[in-house]
This record gives C-alpha cells, structure tokens and sequence, in this order.
C-alpha cells in the first residue's frame, strides 16, 4: 500500500511529557489504537483534555532541511484538542530538538488523573 502523507500544524509543548495527535487528524491515517488507563490534562485556558487511546508508531516526517521520517507514539485527543499534532517534552529533548530551562506549556496534567 501507497503511504499518504497529510500536512498538519505541529506544536511543541516542553510542558506536557507524551506526544498528543487530534481525534479528526488520527482518523485520517487509519490506524489501530491501543486502550490504555485515561489521562486527563488541562489545556492552556482551562479545558479538559482526556485520552485513554494510544498510536503506536505513527509514521511521519518534517518539512525543510535534514527532516528524517520517524515512528513516534502519539495518545489520541478527544475533540477539544486546540492543536493537531503536539510534540512533548520527552521526544523534544530526548531527539535533542530543543532545550531550555523555562517549560512552554500547551497542556498541564490534572492532578488527579493516572498516566
């Protein structure tokens, strides 16, 4: 089968630990999820954010210079996602993407929610 690449709008979030795809943008790729205990995180204004499905190993790739094809494991937003596609801090420092001291925060973990 023909992979099918979509363009989305990538957010980095060093606030939040797991990488995150929107329900509409997941729906696209067809793919399997996983069910894992729910998480339920805070947006920047508040709004509740839950997910209790995991993507395992979803392929994409960068726009520009050297950007390289990954498989990365995303948890599917439920329909308040304000982004498409978030990177968290895990990937974002471990792939050496970027680093600071200050976290940029998209999402904040609700205390008391498992994950």
């Amino acid at each position: 089968m023909e992979k099918k690449w979509y363009r989305v709008e990538v957010k980095f979030d060093s606030g939040t630990r797991e990488n995150w795809i929107s329900a509409p943008v997941f729906a696209l790729l067809k793919q399997d999820v996983e069910i894992v205990p729910p998480t339920i995180y805070l947006t920047f204004n508040g709004v509740e954010l839950e997910s209790s499905e995991l993507a395992r190993q979803v392929l994409w790739h960068g726009d520009g210079l050297n950007c390289r094809t990954r498989q990365t494991d995303f948890r599917v937003a439920d329909g308040n996602a304000p982004f498409q596609v978030l990177l968290g801090s895990e990937f974002l420092f471990g792939e050496g993407i970027f680093s600071f001291n200050e976290p940029a925060l998209v999402l904040t973990k609700k205390k008391e929610s498992q994950g």
